[in-house]
């Protein structure tokens, strides 16, 4: 009898004890999602195409076209460290034979002609297609005047070429368009290491403040009168690049520091006392506010447009009035009343410096001082993409030592050229991808550094679309697909 009992406590003990290591084995279990390994260990950098170049000769421009085939093969050699092709077309494309200011050498044709026709065409150009970013056309002219590149808002150029030294030879113009093109159309940027003025994220939120100095009571039509008619066009080209979301404020009192110098008439604040008080002033200024679900804050962009009752204006560390100046990281502020005119017409603040009498009951922001605003705005945004602020080309570029210059026409309407768009859209593509994955092998690496870590199943569904959106962001580089890579 003892004996039964005996074995019964045995037995017992034995299932209370298999049973605790099976609860303890639940217990320590650790859930863990698979991860997309594999995926990840085969996603490389983006490998974009070979850029082509389309060469064409306007009648007179070259003897024969085995001398333009020629030029093509002694350019593709000047070019042979980028990644470009050159090959040449039978005919110039007709919008460029079309000028006869650029493919006429005598009294009837001349750079400046040429140019300004170029610039004619972009001021009227109401295509809002996505720009398409990988075939340059490049037609050679002949010139009485001198040799000139001539760079369009688009992917076109005209080679305008004087026949006398020091570009008297194929080799010559070779060698120095190679030269031009490598600082422009074919310019390598790189966000990677460099201090940009705002940090390069893929998602913004852009706030627009109407800022005032309590003297009067201002307002604006910020979506008709500031978006529509001058930003928009840059935006929807910038949106190639970003997502972003806009809002507009008005602020009634505010100040950009300590007060100036100067007659009430011309007030005048120096850099210095902008630099130590103006992020102070505007600490009060409302924040941003994000309307949808989100994983996370996108990097908030102020723009303002500073509308003082008085002419106001800053003057740099030279001592030269300013109409706009940046803050890293926070935004950039452009100052109505400093010198500020639009196709010659005088803005409110610059009429009340001539002493004329402005009467207003509503003091609402005019076209005038939208126009100025944005254009200041959009010149920031330039130098964020490591872009020229004023022009595609500065002025202290486009001559070089009486060999071939070369001058672009201005995006008047988009703010940024197509070529332009090209070389930054490589860069913060290039930059995006290679965050993505090297975010993506760490992740792989803690999470295998850390055993007892759960990987649940919708990080691991995280982890498995964020590698398939490099994925699909490397093809379409590949295709040349600009608008896959928005999307």
């Amino acid at each position: 009898m003892s004996s039964n009992a005996r074995s019964l406590a045995l037995l017992s003990y034995v299932v209370i004890l298999c049973a605790g290591c099976l609860v303890l084995l639940w217990l320590m279990a650790v859930e863990r999602a698979p991860l997309p390994r594999e995926e990840i260990a085969a996603l490389r950098g983006p490998a974009w195409p070979r850029a082509e170049i389309i060469l064409s000769a306007a009648p007179g421009a070259v003897d024969s076209g085995q001398e333009l085939g020629e030029f093509a093969r002694l350019l593709a050699a000047a070019l042979e460290d980028e990644a470009v092709t050159v090959r040449t077309a039978e005919a110039p494309p007709p919008r460029l034979l079309g000028l006869a200011s650029c493919t006429a050498a005598g009294e009837h044709g001349s750079t400046e002609a040429c140019l300004a026709s170029l610039q004619e065409i972009a001021d009227s150009a109401q295509d809002e297609r996505a720009p398409h970013l990988w075939g340059f056309e490049l037609m050679l002219a002949p010139s009485g005047d001198r040799s000139a590149l001539l760079l369009g808002t688009g992917l076109e150029a005209i080679l305008r070429w004087r026949r006398q030294s020091p570009l008297g030879s194929l080799e010559e113009l070779a060698l120095s368009l190679a030269e031009r093109l490598r600082e422009t159309w074919l310019q390598r940027l790189s966000f990677a290491s460099s201090a940009t003025l705002f940090e390069i994220a893929p998602s913004y939120m852009f706030s627009f403040f109407l800022v005032g100095d309590c003297g009067d009571r201002i307002g604006w039509d910020f979506p008709r009168g500031v978006l529509l008619p001058f930003l928009q066009r840059f935006f929807d080209r910038l949106r190639l690049l970003f997502d972003f979301e806009v809002d507009s404020q008005v602020i009634q009192c505010g100040s950009l520091g300590q007060t100036g110098s100067g007659s009430r008439s011309s007030l005048v604040i120096k850099v210095d006392t902008v630099q130590d008080d103006f992020l102070r002033q505007a600490g009060g200024w409302p924040g941003d506010a994000l309307v949808r679900d989100a994983r996370w804050l996108p990097p908030l962009i102020r723009f303002v447009a500073f509308r003082p009752t008085e002419v106001f204006g800053v003057v740099d560390g030279e001592g030269r009035l300013q109409n706009s100046f940046s803050v890293q990281g926070w935004g950039t502020v452009a100052i109505d009343g400093a010198n500020v005119t639009h196709n010659g017409v005088p803005c409110r603040a610059a009429r009340r410096a001539a002493g004329e009498e402005v009467r207003s009951t509503a003091e609402l922001f005019s076209k005038c001082e939208a126009a100025s605003v944005a254009s200041a705005w959009v010149s920031n945004l330039r130098s964020w993409l490591a872009l020229p602020p004023d022009a595609p080309v500065p002025e202290a570029s486009r001559h070089s030592g009486g060999t071939l210059s070369v001058e672009a026409a201005l995006p008047r309407r988009a703010g940024v050229t197509d070529w332009e768009l090209r070389k930054v859209a490589i860069a913060v593509h290039a930059l995006f991808v290679r965050r993505t994955i090297e975010t993506l092998v760490s992740f792989v690496e803690l999470v295998d550094s850390l055993p007892d870590v759960a990987v649940t199943a919708e990080v691991s569904q995280m982890a498995f679309e964020a590698a398939s959106a490099a994925r699909r962001a490397v093809e379409a580089s590949e295709a040349h697909n600009l608008e896959a890579l928005s999307s």
